[in-house]
């Protein structure tokens, strides 16, 4: 997983399946396990790393379980609340943090998140943002 829309996520982060979840009425969204962590600190969470995050999928047609089309748009959510294996959460458990893309391989990713920055001026690797 990696973003061209958030310098968090601009680095491919390693992602790991957990469970699906229904977040509302919606059952499109999965627990996902990423690699390397996000930094709480930036999201009011002190030193608390952030390692489990929702997605769902962005645009009509694509799915997370099972993924038919590469890359997906997802978007990104963390918990307000502390995963205990649930099945369902309510829109008011969660905050969107991001939009972000998922690719069928590391390299791939990394490919993407290089050639969206070049084109863009800027330079590789990102620098975390300072908010």
């Amino acid at each position: 997983m990696s973003s061209s829309e958030s310098l968090d996520l601009a680095n491919p982060r390693k992602c790991f399946i957990v469970r699906s979840v229904t977040v509302s009425a919606s059952s499109d969204w999965v627990f996902v396990r990423i690699s390397p962590p996000l930094i709480g600190q930036k999201y009011g969470l002190g030193g608390a790393s952030i390692d489990l995050v929702v997605l769902a999928p962005r645009l009509l047609g694509h799915n997370l379980l099972p993924i038919t089309k590469w890359p997906v748009h997802v978007t990104v959510a963390r918990m307000k609340i502390a995963y205990v294996g649930q099945n369902h959460l309510e829109d008011d458990d969660l905050v969107v943090e991001a939009w972000a893309e998922l690719f069928s391989s590391e390299a791939l990713a990394e490919a993407e998140a290089k050639s969206t920055y070049s084109a863009n001026g800027r330079p590789w690797p990102p620098l975390a943002s300072p908010d």
